[in-house]
């Protein structure tokens, strides 16, 4: 499946107080060409774009690629990869901006526990990509804000030709 935008140009959701574009349990993914913004990040309370997988098996879902996106003014993250028991295989983001986002930028993260044998997401490229005015929210005390672009419970992963 592909959400994105064709043509000339790049198309714009704008996402208002809310988030943008939400893939929950599925693979074959691709998110292309678009601009998705937010309210601002003192407004919004949601993210650019997230994908998440929340299934109980511990499978993970395959290919997902956001490419050739900018996502900006949301209150948590510009772009979040997520998996509660297992995430997603391949991952590639490329050519892609998250900036004026209040938690940060980007992230590719998982929820098991930091003991776990296993990892979340595998085989996860990030490239040519910017993170840029992503304050941190002072009031988010669970842990970090602030960061460009984040990868963690990743089993093979590779950042190159990015800015944060």
């Amino acid at each position: 499946m592909t959400i994105g935008s064709f043509g000339e140009g790049r198309a714009t959701i704008l996402a208002g107080e809310q988030t943008g574009i939400t893939v929950e349990n599925a693979g074959g993914v691709a998110i292309e060409n678009l601009i998705v913004v937010g309210a601002g990040r003192t407004s919004n309370t949601g993210y650019g774009i997230r994908c998440d997988n929340t299934l109980t098996n511990a499978q993970r879902l395959g290919h997902l690629r956001i490419s050739n996106v900018e996502a900006r003014g949301f209150g948590i993250f510009g772009i979040l990869v997520a998996g509660t028991h297992a995430g997603f295989e391949p991952v590639c983001i490329t050519n892609s901006v998250m900036r004026e986002n209040l938690r940060g930028g980007m992230e590719v993260a998982g929820r098991l526990p930091w003991d776990a044998p296993v990892y979340s997401h595998a085989d996860v490229q990030v490239s040519h990509c910017q993170a840029f005015d992503n304050t941190g929210d002072p009031t988010y005390l669970k842990n970090h804000s602030g960061s460009g672009i984040v990868l963690y419970q990743v089993d093979g992963g590779v950042m190159e030709y990015c800015t944060a």
